[in-house]
């Protein structure tokens, strides 16, 4: 008995063994898993708590840029002001208009169905009216002739069910005639609530024009003023070195404080493969001035102006998270995409912007439109790239002209 106890235990063994390094590691995969999980929202929530430092550090830099020194900056404040509230205006017209668009759409498709009810409508009627006729010919006591007519029970019944038919025919076409009846009010209460909703919004959209093209007018006699204090080439000067500092400052801190932008969704490919295959922002003229001085100056241009009409829609040049959408001195309604591993583009000049900090783009989404924010005089899109805060020709990383 011991010994088959023995030999049964010592055959069993190895399976034993091999069932528990099987739920070992299970167990072990198990852990792996969720501290996997576990990884995963750590580093989401601390990617989230970058993202909110770094929106707190723009916005303690914005204040400090908006403190004002002499009568050229309080102007410079004022032609921000102006111009964010222009881009508000633009933004919010622009929803109006594609709504107009929408709620027009509506109505024209309310109309046609209105016609269409109608016209069935009248079929019902005419149908209804030759079967009134026919019933009042036969009388009111027409089923009961009918009966009484047959000489034997098999017409009888055969009469029945004809006059039955009949009836439930009637019915039939009387009931769908108030259900036609019923669609024609009810789409006719429609029409009338769209066209109360046109008026509301051509209204609103008429205060916002009015309200855009007086903000417009401000915005031109504080670019003249501008202007006329910038005669001054030592001034100039001096502003266009303050304007690039604070962008340096600026890309420092999203560098600083932005995570990295790798989305485990997106599976494009890393920005660095993509020189020379790039997209333009947008269509339009391409001033090479990369790499040239401004005017007579000794700062040098860090990027390329496109040329192109206001309101053109300005695309995003590759994948990437929006690491500021604000106005910045010197380059007005700015938009910079942080795109990873060090690279960044820079959208300046813009009339609108259409995302906020922190929101993921793709490839070609539009971001903004084309514009002359910053006090410009033309419009047009100021394009930069960056690596690791130095600029970066545009030329090399965008496609040739016409290919």
């Amino acid at each position: 008995m011991a010994c088959g106890y023995n030999n049964t235990g010592a055959g069993d063994y190895p399976g034993n063994t091999l069932r528990l390094l099987c739920a070992l590691l299970l167990l072990g995969l198990s852990v792996n898993i969720c501290s996997a999980r576990f990884m995963d929202e750590e580093e989401q929530e601390e990617k989230t708590e970058q993202l909110q430092r770094l929106q707190k550090r723009i916005s303690q830099m914005r204040e400090v840029l908006n403190q004002t020194r002499d009568d050229h900056d309080r102007a410079r404040n004022q032609l921000r002001d102006i111009e964010v509230r222009i881009s508000h205006h633009t933004r919010e017209l622009k929803y109006i208009n594609a709504r107009l668009g929408q709620q027009d759409r509506r109505l024209q498709k309310l109309f046609r169905d209105r016609d269409k009810y109608q016209k069935d409508l009248h079929i019902h009627r005419r149908i209804l009216s030759r079967q009134l006729q026919v019933n009042y010919m036969m009388g009111s006591q027409a089923y009961l002739k009918l009966l009484l007519s047959q000489d034997n029970a098999a017409a009888a019944g055969r009469t029945i069910s004809y006059y039955d038919y009949f009836n439930r025919s009637r019915t039939e076409r009387i009931d769908e005639a108030g259900r036609v009846l019923a669609r024609v009010e009810q789409v006719q209460n429609d029409i009338e609530h769209e066209k109360q909703r046109l008026v509301k919004l051509r209204s609103h959209s008429q205060t916002r024009r009015s309200e855009l093209q007086a903000a417009s007018r401000e915005r031109g006699v504080i670019v003249a003023k501008l202007s006329h204090e910038l005669e001054n080439k030592s001034l100039s000067l001096q502003r266009m070195l303050e304007d690039e500092k604070q962008l340096q400052k600026l890309l420092q801190t999203i560098s600083e404080l932005l995570p990295d932008s790798s989305d485990p969704a997106q599976r494009n490919q890393a920005f660095a493969g993509l020189r020379g295959r790039l997209s333009w922002p947008v269509q339009g003229r391409i001033k090479q001035v990369f790499g040239k001085n401004r005017g007579s100056s000794r700062v040098q241009w860090n990027g390329v102006i496109i040329t192109a009409n206001p309101g053109r829609e300005v695309r995003a040049v590759s994948h990437g998270r929006v690491a500021y959408a604000d106005w910045l001195r010197g380059y007005g309604l700015l938009l910079i995409i942080d795109h990873g591993q060090g690279y960044m583009s820079l959208y300046g000049h813009n009339q609108v912007l259409f995302k906020e900090t922190g929101d993921w783009v793709d490839s070609n989404d539009v971001i903004a439109t084309v514009g002359n924010s910053g006090g410009q005089d033309e419009n047009g899109l100021y394009f930069e790239i960056r690596f690791k805060g130095k600029p970066a020709n545009p030329n090399l990383w965008c496609k040739k002209r016409g290919s």
